[in-house]
């Protein structure tokens, strides 16, 4: 293991020395590719040498791809000069990739500078960057100015943008301009993020809102991402919506699937009989994978008889991978000889593999 080890650490070591010269190549392609991978890479040793590049570049194209690379590393020494870039390099591609940059660094030093981008930038795609950086520092600070322009901006895309940072940030007093957006607000995209940044608050107040949003929204993915915010928020008040939904079929499959998602994230028990119809009956294959997942997700043992049924008589090899993993998470010593006989003779080869990675993952559980 030692000497595998070292190994792969001198193949990264050498590949980085490798890139790093390549900086300081004339061609300018050759330089962003090694940039390129030093962003993959993601060794901080790389920061001064895309600092130089970030700084100093006449290719617009370089100077882009250091941003991009410095945010993938996320080493904070870079936060200043990146600020510098931001309001200092004359491209808008620049700018905007520095932005985003500091949102992947997460330094909240960077919120103020982020803040003025966003309500007074004229570009359209530094704004909406802008309010993608603000989500990701998750500093509540912003709350009022992104809350001033979801409510004011032109750009259905920036509006857009700063609910999902409201979102990210979980401020519960933006909750009231959510609930606007999500049951007034005539373009779709706005209603599905709305629906989406009240799951990751997880406010109960949202319950009532995102219920009528699951069954009367006009857009699919709104009706979809409500069904995955009551799932997040977990209330048992929303069970009887997202059952209604799933078991009686009364919409289409990709909502019927984030109703299954959503009653496996509230973890409840009593959604356990209906997950097992949909899990034996339902003619998605999707659906009856999703299903599977979540009785793993709930963990009620009672799924496990169902669960081995599947496993050997469903057509679907997705269902079956999914029978797999949810029996490696809630079942015991019995299901061994299942999945040993699976991992032996199914015809499928992600199967097999499945069946072999969940006997592992329960032999480590068992000798703990």
């Amino acid at each position: 293991m030692d000497n595998w080890m070292n190994r792969v650490t001198t193949n990264e070591s050498n590949n980085l020395d490798e890139y790093l010269e390549k900086l300081q190549s004339r061609d300018s392609d050759t330089r962003e590719s090694a940039v390129i991978k030093l962003g993959k890479l993601g060794d901080k040793s790389a920061v001064p040498a895309l600092l130089e590049l970030l700084n100093k570049d006449r290719e617009i194209g370089v100077r882009t791809k250091a941003a991009i690379a410095l945010g993938k590393i996320k080493d904070k020494s870079a936060a200043p000069a990146l600020l510098k870039v931001l309001m200092e390099d004359k491209s808008a591609d620049v700018r905007s990739q520095a932005v985003l940059a500091l949102g992947e660094i997460e330094d909240s030093s960077a919120a103020p500078a982020l803040l003025k981008v966003l309500t007074e930038e004229k570009t359209e795609i530094l704004r909406q960057n802008a309010a993608i950086a603000l989500g990701k520092i998750k500093d509540k600070s912003a709350a009022p100015a992104l809350l001033k322009v979801l409510m004011e901006d032109k750009s259905a895309d920036v509006r857009s943008q700063a609910v999902l940072a409201l979102g990210e940030i979980k401020d519960t007093t933006s909750g009231l301009a959510l609930f606007k957006v999500l049951m007034e607000e005539k373009e779709d995209p706005l209603r599905r993020n709305a629906a989406i940044a009240l799951g990751k608050m997880k406010d109960k107040a949202a319950i009532a809102p995102l219920s009528k949003a699951l069954v009367d929204d006009k857009c699919v993915e709104v009706r979809s991402e409500a069904a995955l915010a009551l799932g997040e928020i977990g209330d048992r008040t929303s069970l009887s919506a997202l059952l209604g939904i799933l078991v009686e079929k009364k919409d289409e499959d990709s909502v019927r699937l984030s109703c299954a998602i959503g009653l496996g994230k509230m973890k409840d028990k009593s959604a356990v009989p209906a997950l097992l119809k949909i899990l034996m009956e339902d003619q998605s294959s999707d659906i009856r994978s999703y299903a599977a997942s979540s009785l793993a997700e709930i963990g009620d043992k009672s799924a496990v008889p169902a669960l081995l049924n599947v496993l050997m008589d469903d057509l679907s090899s997705q269902v079956r991978i999914s029978a797999i993993v949810a029996l490696s998470k809630i079942g015991d010593r019995s299901v061994a000889a299942a999945l040993l006989g699976v991992m032996t003779e199914d015809e499928n080869p992600d199967v097999r593999e499945s069946a072999a990675e969940a006997l592992k993952t329960m032999k480590m559980r068992a000798s703990r």
